[in-house]
């Protein structure tokens, strides 16, 4: 299991920072930012979450290592098919995702089909 401060460090990189610019965000030294990623002294604290939520961290990530929803808005569709899928048991939810896996992957080879399909055709002439 990560550490908070490994967790900083891989949020710090998917939003494509360096470490001065990360700590800057947050009116924090470089130095400061190093010692969290190492997990040196105190974690970062609410402020400096709250500037790194405002360009996209994931707050829940990097403090629980669960991965949020990290900013992104949800429509109405998706929070009810989430609201279904907590809802139900465990052995329905396992049925659901094997379905729906199974439509994924059904679509993503159609569109790579139809993606194929001009070049095909010029093949046969």
């Amino acid at each position: 299991m990560s550490n908070i401060g490994e967790r900083v460090r891989q949020e710090r990189q998917r939003l494509g920072f360096n470490q001065e610019d990360f700590a800057a965000l947050a009116e924090c030294s470089k130095k400061s930012q190093i010692h969290w990623e190492k997990s040196f002294g105190p974690t970062p604290n609410a402020n400096v979450l709250a500037a790194w939520a405002k360009v996209g961290a994931d707050v829940q990530f990097i403090v629980t290592g669960t991965v949020g929803n990290r900013g992104e808005p949800i429509s109405q569709d998706e929070a009810l098919w989430l609201d279904c899928f907590r809802a139900v048991p465990g052995i329905v939810r396992n049925s659901v995702m094997a379905s729906l896996r199974a439509a994924v992957d059904y679509a993503r080879s159609e569109q790579l089909s139809r993606l194929k399909l001009p070049e095909q055709a010029g093949n046969n002439t």
